[in-house]
């Protein structure tokens, strides 16, 4: 009697990577790296205020959705620095 045989691939993080000093590394190379999303960073608090955040220049986070009578999903996304309404003063 054979049974049939299920393979289920398993998916194995990468270490995460720690950064201690970043005097070595260009704006390019640390950008790289916060938006690698196959790899966990982390970073000293106090190092990622004064060196990794002026490098952000967006984050976007969900603004809208709407699911169609179809099923199809509409999702609007919209950057957290940029001003959605005029200020009222």
């Amino acid at each position: 009697m054979s049974f049939p045989l299920t393979v289920t691939p398993v998916f194995l993080a990468p270490a995460p990577l720690i950064i201690t000093s970043t005097s070595n590394l260009t704006p390019n190379e640390k950008r790289d790296l916060l938006f690698d999303v196959d790899r966990t960073l982390e970073i000293p608090m106090e190092v990622f205020n004064d060196e990794w955040w002026p490098l952000v220049s967006n984050i976007w986070t969900k603004w809208d959705s709407y699911e169609y009578v179809n099923g199809d999903i509409r999702k609007t996304f919209t950057c957290h620095f940029m001003k959605h309404r005029e200020s009222s003063t």
